[in-house]
């Protein structure tokens, strides 16, 4: 069975709200580290659920926890970075024009 190429995972709110991760259409770069988005927000909930009150703690929280955390997610580039939790702690951007 072929597996589909890697992609990136590009951060930032869409217009359509599809929230603050998403994969985009292009193939990963040689040079590009991949980050599959249920892993990044796996480990941001732990993180979370255990105390941590910021992307650099959750990162450290990662970091600390790499092992444990590499037996059940998808992990092809090791721990991400802190910079790599801010768009999940800022959320989906706000839907333009809708009212309640």
């Amino acid at each position: 069975m072929m597996s589909a190429a890697p992609h990136v995972l590009e951060v930032g709110g869409s217009p359509n709200g599809a929230g603050p991760l998403r994969r985009s259409g292009r193939p990963a770069s040689a040079g590009t580290r991949l980050r599959p988005p249920l892993s990044v927000a796996a480990i941001a909930l732990c993180g979370v659920i255990c105390g941590a009150d910021s992307r650099v703690e959750v990162a450290a929280f990662g970091a600390a926890r790499r092992k444990w955390l590499a037996t059940c997610l998808e992990l092809p580039s090791g721990i991400p970075s802190h910079d790599t939790f801010g768009p999940v702690f800022a959320g989906p951007s706000p839907c333009r024009g809708r009212t309640l």
